[in-house]
């Protein structure tokens, strides 16, 4: 567990680092793939071009590198928090009515639990409440 959080926190915070840290490894990569098709008697830059197409996109291994990562969900959720909390800033009329709204619904629910908890889920102040009705 321990692990796990400081995987997130690094991963949550340090975001930068880790991105400049996994384009160095892409890039010794294809460095060491290439240095290798160069001892087996191809030109440096066709080893280089060959290493690239069969690497594929790099900017797709980044992109699946990314998404598992350790709190990916995490980051995805801040950036969907902050495209909502933009997109009510732009129409505060709207937003302005929902949370009325959800002010009104949250306050009658709240009131009819309590209303139902007084009346029907507590017991009655009498010792003995299974022998009031027979």
């Amino acid at each position: 567990m321990i692990t796990w959080l400081r995987a997130l926190w690094s991963n949550f915070f340090r975001r930068n680092q880790l991105d400049d840290d996994l384009e160095k490894e892409l890039t010794a990569y294809a460095e060491l793939v290439s240095a290798e098709k160069v001892r087996c008697g191809m030109s440096p830059e066709e080893a280089s071009r060959t290493t690239r197409v069969e690497m594929g996109g790099v900017e797709q291994i980044r992109q699946s590198v990314r998404d598992i990562r350790v709190g990916v969900s995490f980051d995805t959720l801040a950036q969907d928090i902050r495209y909502g909390v933009r997109t009510l800033g732009k129409n505060s009329a709207f937003s302005l009515v929902a949370m009325a709204i959800l002010a009104l619904g949250i306050g009658a629910n709240t009131a009819m639990f309590s209303l139902l908890d007084q009346i029907v889920l507590r017991l009655l102040p009498v010792k003995q409440p299974e022998r009031l009705v027979k």
